[in-house]
């Protein structure tokens, strides 16, 4: 039966299916065929692989003994169309010369049919999923980065077959996540990499939907190849303040750079003093959005070094190839300073490993008589949220800001304020402050409100400490106190503790001149209702220790490490007994003299502590002596060593030789040592066996007077002596003994 313009109709079909299995599998765009079909089956490629093209690769298959010949073709769509590789194979594999298209094409398929002897088609069968045919990948940044704006970012592509020959190529880079791509660079040679200096300019955040694209062109402008990173990454702003932070303390193997509290208004601007606790010289700095610039110099002797015009070091968003140059004129003279940043590196010191610090040149050139003197040369390396880690100076350099002519100087620690900072780190850092500022203001009152009544450390009490602040106010004016912001407190319920460092300043009333003082300690703090006070150690004695070189006449050269323990009269005690621990810390340079049990290897003969150590591990840099009672109490001493030249040792004058002379007036001379500040000349008598202490008398020059009894036999030797800046001993140079007696 036929209706007019209708279908015929036929009895239904049955499909027969007989050792054959068919699986369909929908894909993004198709179906392929997944299975075989009497057992052919396509082994490579397969799916997921990434195939090079231009190359040749081998296609392979496994078949039934019945299939003799075999047809290859692929898709570079999901298998929308097909293109014919080649027909009339007799083997299970073939080498197929990869095609060249103008991009990569991620989905790609093969597929192999099989026929019998006479041509009849038996099976086929597909890749089980799709492929890849490559012609240019990039390799870096391929997504997930954080590259720094101004910073150097190696672009890296491998290129593989093309369909013509490379004659440019074009690099670009997005912000938006491909909305919008700006050129990088158009290149006329395939070198497989490029060094791109990272863009970026001020923004209130970092870019984080970022690609790079990297497309091939051939002589006539045509495509032959395009690739983009696989995924985002992320432009953040290189902002100057975030690389010197002027909050941040640095102490390296030489000096500690820490900062004074209160600001200093230098020709209406702000700026943050910094000094360097070697020296010391105080720097007054401001880093905003005009950059990094140093406003004002003041040396240990407190002449400023006011400059005609803030010194300009960097940019406040600064980028690789940047270069500032300063014409300016100081008390000092007149000079020129160029800055440039000249690189992006990874730094290694013993404070940490520091990814991606700028690299900055800074040359200075003394031009007061019209010519260049070579002033500085040095290279800086600072590190994001950190700061200075590194400087090398210029071995014919005369001066420098961070490391000495010819030498290295790196970062051991640092202190950055916490991010996220506690109630009580905040109050303690404020209260900081509140005694820094009463302290400048000469507010004596304002200042022992922060001390608690039953404040003790080291046998000085509140009352004490009140009158001697007291006879300081009125003695001296123009009082600085510059101070680290010390290890995060640890706190413990209503008491905390911190190690800081403090150097405070000020002019002498009598002889204007200006001092310094510098400590490095413990502090101890306690709660009172919602307010933090200044409790002290609450030892009832008082523990000295030092390091210094010594030249010896007898022993040579050596590192003395020595200490004394006083009781709150001033006399020497034991305290053997009470001291559970006694460990001594040398910078990280010294591991060979940390000490983990001072107290048992040091020289027992003496009540006074002392050992002396090999002149090798003498470094620049701090000693920290900690002491431990059994009642509880931890006493921590740091002395500073500035490693310098040996002192030459005196020649004896007279008496010596062990003449007798008369009782009464005895004239000790000796000749000068030079860069000796002042001599100590100890004095010896016989008694009953046993040398015996006289007295050490401290002199500034030869000819010391001593009135001495008669009847008796004497020694004496001569101490040559250099201080650090702080008055604190660094340097000794101590003769043999000599013998007299008098009548």
């Amino acid at each position: 039966m036929q209706k007019k313009g209708g279908l015929k109709m036929k009895k239904k079909p049955i499909y027969v299916l007989s050792a054959v299995v068919i699986a369909l599998v929908v894909t993004g765009s198709g179906l392929y065929c997944e299975a075989s079909a009497n057992g052919l089956a396509l082994t490579s490629p397969n799916g997921g692989d990434v195939i090079p093209s231009g190359l040749p690769y081998t296609i392979q298959w496994v078949a039934p003994p019945e299939m003799v010949s075999f047809k290859l073709k692929y898709s570079m769509n999901n298998g929308t169309s097909w293109s014919t590789i080649e027909s009339g194979i007799t083997e299970a594999s073939y080498g197929w010369a990869v095609p060249t298209p103008p991009k990569n094409k991620p989905k790609c398929l093969v597929k192999v049919i099989g026929y019998d002897a006479l041509g009849k088609k038996l099976g086929a069968d597909n890749s089980d999923a799709p492929f890849t045919i490559e012609v240019l990948t990039i390799t870096s940044p391929n997504g997930g980065e954080t590259l720094t704006s101004g910073s150097m970012h190696t672009i890296r592509w491998q290129t593989n077959g093309t369909k013509n020959p490379v004659e440019k190529v074009k690099l670009l880079y997005t912000k938006n996540g491909g909305k919008t791509w700006q050129t990088i660079e158009t290149l006329t040679e395939d070198l497989g990499s490029y060094d791109w200096t990272v863009p970026g300019g001020p923004v209130a955040k970092p870019k984080g939907r970022c690609r790079v694209q990297v497309v091939l062109k051939d002589a006539k402008g045509n495509t032959v190849g395009k690739d983009t990173s696989d995924g985002d990454f992320t432009i953040a702003e290189t902002f100057m303040s975030d690389y010197f932070p002027l909050s941040t303390c640095w102490e390296t193997d030489d000096w500690t750079l820490i900062v004074r509290a209160k600001e200093r208004e230098i020709n209406g601007v702000l700026t943050t003093p910094m000094v360097n606790t070697r020296e010391p010289i105080v720097f007054f700095w401001t880093n905003d959005e005009d950059g990094l610039r140093l406003h004002e110099v003041m040396d240990p002797d407190g002449i400023m070094g006011n400059v005609s015009v803030p010194i300009v070091f960097a940019d406040a968003v600064p980028k690789v190839g940047d270069k500032r140059e300063n014409t300016f004129t100081s008390v000092w003279g007149k000079f020129k300073l160029i800055s440039k940043l000249i690189g992006v590196e990874d730094v290694s010191v013993p404070a940490g490993n520091f990814a991606d610090c700028l690299k900055f040149k800074v040359t200075m050139y003394d031009i007061t008589g019209g010519a260049e003197n070579l002033d500085i040369k040095e290279t800086w390396w600072l590190a994001k949220d950190v700061g200075f880690v590194k400087a090398v100076n210029d071995e014919n350099a005369d001066s420098s800001f961070f490391a000495d002519p010819g030498q290295t100087c790196k970062l051991l620690s640092y202190y950055i304020a916490p991010s996220d900072p506690t109630p009580d780190h905040l109050a303690l850092t404020d209260m900081g402050k509140q005694i820094a500022e009463s302290f400048e203001a000469k507010d004596l009152d304002g200042l022992m409100s922060r001390y608690t009544d039953d404040f003790l450390h080291s046998c000085t009490d509140k009352a004490a400490m009140r009158s001697s602040y007291g006879t300081l106010f009125a003695e001296n004016e123009g009082l600085w106190w510059f101070s680290s912001g010390g290890e995060e407190a640890v706190v413990s319920g209503d008491s905390a503790y911190n190690d800081r460092e403090r150097v405070r300043s000020g002019v002498d009333n009598m002889t204007s001149k200006r001092w310094w003082d510098w400590d490095r300690q413990r502090a101890y703090f306690r709660k009172e209702g919602d307010e933090w006070k200044v409790c002290g150690n609450q030892a009832n004695f008082r523990a000295y220790f030092y390091v210094w070189l010594r030249n010896d006449a007898v022993g040579g050269e050596y590192l003395v490490i020595g200490g004394s323990i006083y009781n709150c009269a001033g006399q020497i005690i034991d305290m053997d007994s009470e001291i559970t621990s006694l460990t001594i810390t040398g910078p990280p340079t010294t591991t060979t003299i940390i000490d983990p049990d001072l107290k048992q290897n040091w020289l027992p003969e003496y009540l006074e502590y002392f050992r002396d150590e090999d002149i090798g591990n003498a470094k620049n840099g701090f000693y920290t002596f900690t002491l431990e009672t059994s009642d509880g109490k931890v006493i921590q001493s740091k002395d500073y060593l500035q490693v310098m030249p040996f002192l030459n040792i005196a020649n004896l004058g007279s008496p010596i030789g062990g003449i007798s002379i008369p009782g009464g007036d005895v004239t000790f001379d000796w000749t000068d040592v030079d860069r000796a500040d002042y001599y100590a000349v100890d004095l010896q008598y016989y008694d009953a066996g046993t040398w015996r202490q006289w007295a050490r008398i401290n002199a500034s020059q030869s000819g010391l007077t001593v009135n001495l009894p008669g009847g008796m036999n004497w020694r004496w030797r001569v101490r040559a002596r250099q201080n650090d800046l702080y008055g604190e001993l660094d340097n000794e140079s101590r003769t043999d003994w000599a013998y007299f007696s008098t009548s």
